[in-house]
């Protein structure tokens, strides 16, 4: 009887912790369940967005191919990089205007004026906190932040500057450039003053916030980034400076860790009050990483919570995986019923994807009611050696043809 007894108590055991795993594990498969359910209905409103890399905005004709082949494709967003190293694609007092660009052209003021007639939405996108990188460096424009404000940069485990670093150093650091530092409220009013110049200025559909983040941080080794600033800043004392061992280390870094979560979403929730104040119409979005460990632990971008905050209203999902069974990992890990309507699910066609993948991964948008696909980037499109394969991913098709008129605007 007890040995029976003690079999029941053990099966209820089971039976509760698997439970605790299906909802630890995020619905336990319901994205595959989604995927499997999907009728291959094609939504309404359907966001079908491009981001448009800075390159691309050089010359009046470039941006006129691109909003060419947006139309020729049935893309109805252009989420256009007007802020990429801390310079600026558009007419600014405070930003140092970008190199190569056309005698008398505003990219940013060209770019809506050729998308208003096609249909098309234009979402100014700004790099955050990625501030500089080696051509930053080789131009040396004199009112530059990497001139002007030197002591705004991130420095690493070893107190050493961002802007010390060689091309070396950001090879084995596995970053783009220089950072600036999100702890410092000096950078976060700098970056909301240049957003506001952006969107006083510009009749542009939404923000779209890229390198919201720390760059990729690794406690215990040198490339731990913005460690002291952020007890600095936020006035605590290391609590565990003077205690040794493993314990008091694991403790320190999840005190500084979340600091910097804390850090990047302040700025987040400051961007976020600024444009519901004076401009509460327009989208606000934001480029994130598609891996959970990587946006807790290592870059601070806690973004599932800014969505369930309503901090931002559009998550870009940068799922760029030529794989099918990596995109579908990566879609299970964030399948959430609180949040995937508003994802927009990144398809990276710069990797040169087989049609079947990129249908696989619009149609596994469409399954969880994602907001939307975005493609990276405009550049592919472009590229008059893939008209062929362009050709074989039938987009137009997929869409059911012509542009919807995205939501929200």
């Amino acid at each position: 009887m007890v040995h029976t007894m003690e079999k029941t108590h053990t099966g209820i055991m089971a039976f509760f912790l698997i439970g605790l795993a299906c909802a630890l594990s995020l619905q336990c498969g319901s994205y595959r369940k989604a995927l499997q359910d999907y009728d291959d209905s094609i939504p309404d409103n359907e966001i079908r967005a491009l981001w448009v890399v800075r390159s691309e905005l050089k010359s009046r004709e470039s941006i006129h191919s691109v909003i060419d082949a947006m139309r020729r494709n049935g893309l109805n967003v252009a989420i256009v990089q007007v802020r990429g190293r801390g310079d600026s694609f558009y007419n600014s007092r405070l930003v140092s205007r970008a190199s190569g660009l056309e005698d008398n052209l505003d990219p940013l003021a060209e770019f809506i004026q050729q998308a208003r007639p096609a249909g098309i939405q234009v979402h100014a996108w700004v790099n955050v906190f990625l501030a500089a990188d080696a051509t930053t460096f080789l131009e040396n424009q004199p009112g530059h932040l990497i001139n002007e404000r030197k002591d705004w940069f991130l420095k690493d485990g070893e107190n050493r500057s961002m802007l010390d670093y060689s091309q070396k150093d950001y090879r084995l650091a596995n970053v783009e450039g220089a950072f600036l530092d999100p702890a410092n409220p000096e950078v976060r009013a700098y970056n909301l003053e240049v957003i506001q110049e952006i969107l006083d200025n510009y009749d542009v559909d939404g923000l779209h916030l890229d390198y919201i983040r720390y760059p990729w941080s690794r406690p215990g080794t040198v490339y731990d980034f913005g460690a002291r600033t952020a007890l600095h800043f936020s006035g605590q004392k290391d609590l565990y400076s003077d205690v040794a061992g493993k314990e008091a280390e694991e403790s320190r870094r999840r005190q500084v860790d979340e600091l910097r979560r804390q850090n990047v979403t302040t700025m987040v929730m400051q961007i976020h009050d600024l444009m519901k104040t004076r401009y509460p119409e327009r989208i606000l979005s934001a480029a994130v990483w598609p891996s959970q460990s990587k946006i807790r632990n290592h870059i601070f971008q806690d973004f599932p919570r800014w969505l369930k905050e309503d901090w931002i209203d559009l998550a870009y999902l940068m799922a760029y995986y030529n794989q099918i069974d990596l995109h579908d990992s990566r879609m299970e890990e964030f399948f959430d019923p609180a949040i995937n309507e508003k994802l927009v699910i990144g398809i990276g066609v710069f990797r040169s994807p087989s049609p079947a993948i990129t249908r696989h991964q619009l149609r596994s948008a469409r399954a969880i009611a994602a907001a939307g696909v975005c493609y990276f980037d405009a550049s592919w499109f472009l590229d008059q050696a893939r008209e062929d394969e362009i050709a074989q991913h039938r987009l137009l098709e997929l869409f059911s043809g012509g542009i919807d008129e995205p939501p929200m605007r």
